[in-house]
């Protein structure tokens, strides 16, 4: 799960400056590509993404998720982008954060 949101990032964010105006297409982007790959699994769930894209400018941020649910069939998966080590080496993503939540629901 966090292999998939990470990459799915990556692949969307990588090489790229933050620019304000483009950082809804961006999310977009970002969730529909990982809830396309998670449905091509054909397992019994449902399968929710968010993404928060935000400028990094020396602010904290803090995020907080509850869930009430079956703790057995469901799950939720929080994958932040980039990687701390790996983003001291590139200017450009030093630019800004992505935070990826994706809830995973069974239907059965």
């Amino acid at each position: 799960m966090d292999k998939i949101a990470y990459d799915t990032a990556e692949g969307v964010l990588g090489g790229e400056a933050f620019v304000e105006e483009k950082v809804s297409g961006w999310s977009n982007a970002i969730c529909e590509k990982i809830v396309a790959q998670l449905t091509q699994t054909e397992r019994s769930y449902k399968y929710m993404a968010n993404v928060l894209i935000m400028q990094r400018n020396g602010a904290g941020l803090q995020t907080c998720t509850s869930c009430l649910w079956d703790t057995v069939t469901d799950f939720i998966s929080h994958t932040v982008w980039p990687k701390e080590k790996q983003s001291k080496d590139l200017q450009v993503k030093n630019q800004m954060h992505c935070l990826i939540t994706v809830y995973i629901i069974s239907i059965i």
